[in-house]
């Protein structure tokens, strides 16, 4: 009876520390602004243990919600410092925001200069390198998109290494080029390489043709690439990132050789179905779609040392990327390096030299039927003689094809290929005087090939 008395009392015990956990009182209070104390509408209250639990607050700024007393509340404003209250029994907590006046002194490179926002008048996007390299892929314009407002970003080929076309203001012309300007380090064209984009400034209004005439048009892409600060530290980074992709059917799918057969005996005259047609064709079944088509794999290897010697800044960097296409003999692949150096030669005269090689190599379908193909031949065909090599249809006309086209792809792209090289070296030496503290000169020159 004495341990029944003990466990019942055990078990009360727990049954009143489980109800003062979930007692959750009702909290409420007024937010406004730190500077004039004006109420804030539609700033973001919630429970910080359970995002879940949150609410907002009012055209008067104030708000209720439902709290333990041991929970801490937070407070989240657009352009306003987050701020977090402890409940500690309070019933009212009023709090007052302060603006983010530092946002303001974030520099934006504008192509020839840098500003701060405070300075700014036209409208700009300005996105970092870390925010850009979450996927895998060589093309900038595929990283940009769903990331800058009114920026228009889409695919037109699935081929590997394909750029995205980006329309930054739109067109405006039938016969101008609507792309956007690039440039890089402060100087028109040049090449990059995503991983190494320090910071990406987008120029989408008029500032853009104020800055560039009429080759700003279409909009101004802004690259900045990654240096070393004075006094760092040496820094190696390494990044390693690979995926996967398919070809998107769809509901597509197409007639296997059973289907095929009964779907021709209910429409062709029974007499020429028997002819052309025999039982023996139901054991022919080559799917062209899955031989045509693959799983593609992505790998992107990077790798970069970053420092400071003396009055030398560095930073040197390799990428490797390497991308499978879906569709059968297509693939990419490109190999990067550079080189940022900044060295001063004089208390008032700074030298900035950049490097960066490109190597590129594309393999693409020798011809659009072999994309075509994959849904127009028959299953009845099989394109392979019995030792594995592709049938040789041109030349040697007895043996026997059903579909209406009489052409083995598979034998084309064995002996006829799409392939390109390509090479790149950009050079970059910047001098920097600075004359005055209010006043530089600067002098930029590329060697471009």
């Amino acid at each position: 009876m004495k341990l029944l008395n003990k466990t019942q009392i055990a078990c009360a015990w727990l049954l009143l520390q489980t109800a003062g956990a979930f007692a959750q009182t009702p909290v409420e209070g007024t937010v406004v602004a730190a500077e004039d104390g004006q109420p804030l509408v539609g700033v973001t209250v919630f429970v910080e243990s359970d995002m879940t639990r949150g609410t907002s607050t009012d055209a008067t700024g104030r708000y209720t919600l439902a709290a333990n007393p041991d929970e801490v509340l937070v407070f989240s404003f657009i352009g306003c410092e987050t701020a977090r209250e402890s409940v500690n029994n309070r019933t009212v907590i009023d709090v007052r925001l302060r603006s983010r006046s530092n946002q303001l002194d974030d520099v934006v490179v504008m192509g020839y200069s840098t500003q701060t926002k405070a300075e700014l008048s036209s409208s700009v996007v300005t996105l970092k390198g870390e925010e850009l390299t979450a996927i895998t892929t060589p093309d900038v314009g595929n990283m940009l998109q769903g990331k800058a407002a009114g920026v228009l970003v889409y695919n037109t080929s699935g081929q590997p290494g394909s750029a995205a076309t980006i329309r930054v203001r739109g067109t405006g012309s039938i016969s101008a080029d609507s792309d956007p300007l690039y440039v890089v380090d402060g100087i028109i064209g040049g090449s990059f390489n995503p991983n190494d984009i320090e910071t990406l400034t987008i120029l989408k209004d008029a500032g853009a043709t104020a800055l560039y005439g009429s080759e700003g048009a279409g909009g101004v892409i802004v690259i900045t690439t990654k240096s070393a600060k004075q006094g760092q530290k040496t820094t190696v980074n390494f990044k390693l990132s690979a995926g996967m992709k398919q070809v998107l059917q769809g509901r597509l799918k197409m007639m296997d050789s059973h289907e095929l057969y009964q779907t021709q005996k209910s429409f062709m005259p029974e007499v020429l179905f028997n002819a052309q047609r025999p039982e023996s064709l139901l054991g022919q079944d080559f799917d062209w779609v899955d031989a045509i088509f693959r799983t593609g794999v992505v790998q992107n290897y990077y790798a970069s040392v970053a420092g400071s010697s003396g009055k030398t800044n560095y930073f040197v960097s390799f990428d490797h990327y390497n991308e499978d296409g879906t569709l059968v003999n297509t693939n990419y692949i490109r190999n990067t390096a550079r080189v940022n150096l900044s060295t001063e030669l004089h208390r008032s005269l700074k030298m900035n030299t950049r490097i960066a090689y490109t190597d590129t190599r594309d393999k693409s379908a020798s011809t659009y039927q072999t994309l075509e193909y994959a849904y127009g031949l028959l299953p009845w065909d099989n394109p392979y003689n019995a030792d594995g090599s592709p049938k040789d249809l041109l030349h040697d006309t007895s043996l026997p094809w059903l579909s209406q086209n009489r052409y083995n792809i598979f034998y084309n792209e064995d002996f006829n290929y799409a392939k390109s090289h390509g090479d790149n070296l950009t050079a970059d030496l910047q001098f920097v005087w600075q004359i005055a503290p209010w006043l530089s000169f600067t002098t930029s020159n590329r060697y471009d090939t």
